[in-house]
């Protein structure tokens, strides 16, 4: 039934908020897989209570589908929360990667064999794959991110490029 269903996502998602399953979040940056993840669930939550909405009133009055109800709109409200929670994560994140990473030299000396290196930050690239996830979902990205992700494919073809000539 319904009300089993939603008291399996409700454990779900109160097991995996703070680490969602990798299977389900495969490949995908951290931020975005959590999304994604939270949005499965929120569709599994969804799509049955819109159909249960179309069919006759009088079921919806009964007092078993007032309880569905109550708990539908229990994990609905905690899935936005775990979203809006994510995004503002992110936000914060952005602050600390943002177009200062990009001011740093690309070539660095390796400290123990003094080779030359590529000096591109893990950090910047994370944040490349997460606009263009965030993108993918719908969701709004700031002016000053999409500026340097507008970038991205010059940045990936420089880094490259420096990366076969120091490892030549």
């Amino acid at each position: 039934s319904y009300g089993k269903d939603l008291k399996v996502i409700q454990e779900e998602f109160l097991k995996y908020k703070d680490d969602p399953p990798k299977a389900t979040v495969q490949s995908l940056p951290p931020i975005s897989g959590a999304l994604t993840w939270c949005r499965g669930l929120g569709a599994r939550v969804k799509i049955p209570m819109d159909k249960l909405k179309e069919l006759d009133r009088n079921i919806l009055d009964r007092e078993e589908a007032k309880e569905v109800i109550k708990v539908q709109k229990v994990i609905t409200s905690l899935l936005t929360d775990f979203e809006a929670q994510k995004i503002q994560e992110w936000g914060l994140e952005i602050e600390s990667t943002s177009s200062a990473k990009l001011d740093l030299p690309l070539l660095r000396r390796s400290e123990d064999n003094r080779r030359l290196a590529t000096n591109f930050d893990p950090a910047l690239v994370r944040l490349l794959r997460e606009v263009k996830y965030f993108l993918i979902l719908g969701l709004e990205v700031p002016e000053s991110v999409m500026k340097i992700f507008s970038s991205a494919d010059a940045f990936r073809s420089w880094n490259g490029s420096l990366d076969l000539i120091v490892n030549m």
